[in-house]
């Protein structure tokens, strides 16, 4: 899920919208927005850079926003995906921590501080305690994802089930949460209902399986 909206907020950025410059660059929130004209050309230039799944060079890319502009948020977590899509892990958890020190009251960032953390096994409680205050914040879909693969990690089934039912209530037909919780129904002892969510995932995402290989995680 994060990762198609993590691409979907690209490709709508690339589509286009009017520049700062119209109304004074002084305007612009500098966590969300570039203050700069260069900023603006380079972030754009990450996020084609992206699009075409040219992550090193997106990489460069968000460096240079970032250099320019250090308390840019918004591009400071675009790198952590592309980090993230480049298996750089540690340099996505590093930009995941800052991104959150910078906006404490985003529960996107509390939820992608611990699921990227999940992702890697480690920090395994304060991967809980960040998707708990995501959770807190906003219960929808991604922090209960986020939660519910916390949870999964830790060997929690049951509750990683709660979360994962909440889910997919808001969104019903994710694949990336379809398919973890067949995972999880089959280690909770349930092997047909596990195996109906999988094949729904499939269904609806054929490389889902894949995605989650990925990630260390397998059927």
């Amino acid at each position: 899920m994060r990762a198609l909206a993590f691409m979907i907020v690209v490709l709508a950025c690339l589509a286009g919208s009017p520049s700062l410059a119209r109304d004074g660059w002084a305007r612009a929130n500098p966590l969300y927005q570039p203050t700069g004209p260069r900023q603006e050309r380079a972030l754009d230039r990450a996020r084609a850079l992206v699009a075409r799944r040219d992550y090193p060079a997106a990489i460069a890319a968000f460096d240079e926003v970032i250099a320019l502009q250090p308390q840019f948020a918004r591009a400071i977590a675009e790198r952590a995906f592309a980090r993230e899509a480049a298996g750089d892990l540690a340099g996505a958890t590093s930009d995941h921590d800052a991104v959150l020190r910078l906006t404490p009251d985003s529960a996107n960032a509390w939820s992608h501080a611990g699921w990227i953390r999940a992702l890697r096994g480690v920090e395994l409680d304060q991967a809980l305690a960040c998707s708990d205050k995501a959770v807190g914040l906003e219960p929808t879909i991604d922090p209960l994802d986020t939660r519910g693969f916390v949870h999964f990690r830790r060997g929690e089934f049951e509750l990683a089930l709660a979360d994962y039912d909440a889910a997919l209530r808001l969104a019903p037909r994710s694949a990336t949460t379809l398919y973890i919780r067949g995972l999880v129904k089959r280690r909770l002892g349930d092997p047909t209902a596990g195996a109906a969510d999988i094949e729904r995932a499939l269904k609806l995402d054929p490389r889902i399986g894949e995605v989650w290989k990925r990630r260390g995680v397998e059927a």
